[in-house]
């Protein structure tokens, strides 16, 4: 919910960057000081291989294993999601402020919105989605994206 008060303090003129940096100070210090025990002998200890292969692990990991194909097809897809997300999400602001010139902070609530209704359709999803059946989730769900449901919120 960080948007909700960076949103308030960034109407108010009031520099947020300084806390945010403060944070990610305390992070990394808790982080470090999390794993500063913690050696490679160790880690080799507690994983041991999988294979009699010798040489780098990451080219077992990232390629050898038969999960490493399904893992790569989940990381692009996940990037380009994710990247097409967050770009609508930052999007939705200068929307707001050039064509419907609405206030900074009328347009900040917009993007808080957006992301509250992400937030909010996926947890309820994800109880509807069992009881309908995926089929059907995904043939309503498709439905509600066709062209003619637009002409319905047109001027």
């Amino acid at each position: 919910m960080l948007p909700i008060p960076h949103n308030i303090t960034a109407s108010k003129n009031i520099n947020v960057f300084s806390t945010q940096v403060g944070l990610a100070a305390i992070e990394l210090v808790v982080s470090a000081s999390s794993f500063w025990n913690s050696t490679g002998s160790h880690f080799r200890a507690r994983h041991p291989r999988t294979t009699d292969a010798k040489g780098n692990r990451m080219r077992e990991a990232l390629i050898a294993m038969p999960s490493a194909r399904v893992t790569w097809i989940a990381t692009f897809f996940l990037l380009l999601y994710v990247g097409v997300e967050v770009g609508l999400g930052g999007w939705i602001v200068t929307f707001m402020l050039r064509v419907r010139h609405a206030s900074p902070f009328t347009s900040g609530m917009s993007e808080t919105g957006f992301w509250l209704g992400m937030t909010v359709g996926r947890v309820v999803l994800g109880f509807v989605t069992p009881r309908l059946g995926e089929n059907l989730a995904i043939l309503v769900r498709s439905m509600s994206l066709s062209p003619d449901h637009g002409e319905l919120y047109q001027n």
